[in-house]
């Protein structure tokens, strides 16, 4: 489904265990819903995640750099267009997952939904709860929610664009690479900002987004397993 970023595996694996919870009548239907219901629109988001990512990479790479100058409002716009849809979606999925797992948990707050809102919840229930240790922010999340809430408010790439013309001699080939740099502080006015931290866009997402399947894939796991473990849903 994410192929070549991730294999994704573990969803299909918590999908199979929550159909054959069902089929024994070991989850209620309220909870087999909401979870049927909120997995699907975390999958939806991020198949979006991917699609700009996918897009932004073919913007880089067919965009001729000789000729960039022609056009580039166009092309600022259309970059700004998919990284604007990256951090949307990929936001979006996080925020979804946290109400998933709180499905699954039969829990239902009476607060707005982000992610750390199941760290929330759950701990003040089960304190002991071994999937906290899994629903503390990621080490790159902080960043990933400041451009992403930023985003919302301001045109993440700016014209200061870098341009690497690369010559291979041996192969007598021409080689170009395009560099989209994302601001050290997304807030700042685009004549103060600064480009040290994520120089490259395109290589920043990427890695994120394998970041954020292989977190969201970890947890699908644990819950399969102790779903199974269990023989019955709800957790705990």
């Amino acid at each position: 489904m994410f192929w070549p970023y991730h294999h994704f595996e573990n969803c299909v694996t918590l999908k199979r265990c929550i159909k054959q919870l069902s089929d024994l009548s070991c989850i209620p239907q309220e909870t087999y819903n909401r979870y049927h219901n909120y997995h699907g629109a975390l999958e939806h988001k991020l198949k979006g995640t991917k699609y700009n990512l996918d897009n932004l990479e073919n913007l880089i790479q067919t965009t001729n750099i000789a000729n960039i100058s022609e056009n580039l409002p166009y092309f600022m716009f259309k970059a700004n267009l998919y990284i604007d849809g990256f951090f949307y979606n990929g936001g979006s999925a996080l925020d979804i997952l946290a109400r998933e797992i709180l499905a699954l948990f039969n829990i239902q707050p009476n607060v707005h939904v982000y992610y750390n809102t199941a760290h929330l919840e759950i701990s003040g229930l089960y304190p002991s709860e071994p999937l906290l240790a899994r629903l503390t922010d990621p080490p790159w999340k902080d960043e990933f929610s400041n451009y992403r809430n930023a985003a919302t408010h301001e045109v993440l790439l700016s014209t200061n664009i870098n341009m690497n013309l690369s010559i291979q001699l041996s192969a007598d080939v021409q080689s170009q690479s395009l560099k989209l740099p994302l601001p050290d502080d997304p807030r700042a006015a685009p004549s103060d900002r600064t480009f040290n931290t994520n120089p490259d866009a395109l290589d920043y997402c990427t890695k994120t987004f394998k970041r954020l399947l292989r977190h969201i894939n970890t947890i699908y796991g644990d819950i399969a397993t102790r779903a199974l473990a269990n023989g019955r849903l709800p957790l705990p």
